[in-house]
């Protein structure tokens, strides 16, 4: 099989894996690989958690904006029920 077709295959894979199977299914196969790809397969698992590192922050900001709204909405509903 074509070195690029292997890594095509690879990356494929690799996107539908969570993060710590990831990190054994490389583990496993560092060794088939020229250094070349190992370097970039480095960078690839470096992007993957960064990644998730920002997905994970985004989502517990978004959850504290939920909140907030909810609260605020909450408190206005308070107000208006005792103008009524």
């Amino acid at each position: 099989m074509p070195e690029k077709l292997k890594l095509g295959l690879l990356l494929k894979e690799l996107l539908i894996l969570d993060f710590r199977s990831l990190e054994y299914f490389l583990i496993s196969i560092l060794e088939t690989f020229p250094p070349n790809i190992i370097v970039f397969l480095h960078l690839f698992l470096w992007i993957l958690q960064e990644a998730e590192a920002k997905a994970a922050t985004a989502e517990e900001r978004e959850r504290s904006v939920n909140e907030r709204l909810s609260q605020t909405l909450s408190r206005i509903n308070v107000l208006e029920a005792q103008v009524l």
